[in-house]
């Protein structure tokens, strides 16, 4: 039987791969601790469905329940896994429109999002933004639920962190 360990070092620039698995809605650790002033941007940050489940979500976020200003969902906001293969997270916002202006479905978590979502009407056109997310050696643990009842799903988060030298 193997076992995963937590991982506390990474380096700048270092391509993370954190395998992830069904959890049956429990929260979950990805066994990864991110120090002060390590910064992921959604734009360097994917998804990656292996083995899909079809009717089922998941949820991936900064900080187990138990830590001070978590936000479960913070990078990416139950998405589908009802497709196999690898998603960019800055590319999870769908514009319905043809003139891409209607954002009416973001899977991008609010500490990546920072537009606006709008409506599929005149004068509602949403507006594309994203922002950075700087660890604040508080909060630190990465960790993700799958939606309630899923039992299939394998898959990794990959993403390439930057550290900043101020902390």
């Amino acid at each position: 039987m193997s076992t995963v360990m937590k991982r506390t070092t990474v380096m700048d620039g270092e391509v993370v791969r954190l395998p992830l698995i069904f959890n049956n809605n429990v929260e979950t650790s990805a066994q990864l601790e991110l120090p002060v002033g390590m910064v992921i941007r959604p734009e360097d940050m994917w998804l990656i469905i292996t083995t899909i489940d079809a009717t089922e979500t998941i949820s991936v976020g900064i900080g187990m329940s138990t830590e001070v200003g978590f936000d479960a969902d913070g990078f990416i906001v139950t998405y589908p896994l009802d497709t196999a293969g690898t998603y960019r997270v800055a590319d999870m916002a769908t514009a319905i429109d043809g003139a891409s202006q209607n954002y009416l479905t973001t899977y991008i978590g609010a500490l990546f999002w920072n537009g606006k979502v709008g409506g599929n009407a005149a004068d509602t056109s949403g507006i594309y933004a994203t922002k950075s997310y700087r660890g604040d050696g508080i909060c630190k643990t990465i960790c993700y639920t799958c939606s309630a009842d899923s039992d299939t799903f394998v898959g990794a988060l990959v993403f390439i962190p930057r550290i900043l030298p101020l902390a």
